[in-house]
């Protein structure tokens, strides 16, 4: 939206710094793996999933870490 002119972001905030957020954002997992052991009964699926969940938010954490470190 801000690359249309339909937005604009705030004074001192860059494009860049949105992306590093939503990188971090992935961090929050406590939900998804609330939903997954909701999604699956077999306890085989739900500890997939569990593990799947917490290695992406792992993942999330460390692009997002390293996004704004080159930042600087």
């Amino acid at each position: 939206m801000v690359k249309t002119k339909a937005a604009q972001l705030p004074l001192r905030i860059r494009l860049k710094q949105v992306v590093g957020a939503g990188l971090l954002a992935g961090i929050g997992f406590t939900m998804s793996i609330f939903i997954a052991t909701l999604a699956f009964t077999d306890a085989v699926l739900q500890d997939a999933s569990k593990i799947a969940v917490l290695i992406a938010s792992l993942f999330a954490g460390i692009a997002g870490y390293i996004w704004m470190r080159l930042l600087k």
